[in-house]
């Protein structure tokens, strides 16, 4: 019945199964959840190592061209006074 669940890993059948047979399955379960967050939070950070620099690439480019739309003006009404 475990097998079925499409959104489970296949070891966490195991790891009831050997839980169950060991009288532990308690502690097994919190070890693999703790193996669980520890590979989700790894996810995260690689996700965010890749997503930070985009954004703060982004974001620079928007201060960029926020101060060249302010400076082109003002560059362009000094021509006309030299």
């Amino acid at each position: 019945m475990i097998k079925e669940k499409l959104f489970l890993k296949q070891e966490f059948s195991q790891i009831v199964r050997h839980g169950e047979t060991t009288g532990h399955l308690g502690k097994e379960l919190l070890v693999y959840s703790e193996e669980c967050m520890n590979e989700l939070e790894e996810r995260i950070d690689k996700m965010i190592a890749l997503v930070q620099p985009v954004s703060f690439l982004f974001i620079a480019f928007l201060i960029v061209s926020v101060y060249g739309a302010m400076l082109l003006p003002m560059l362009s009404n000094m021509e006309g006074i030299l």
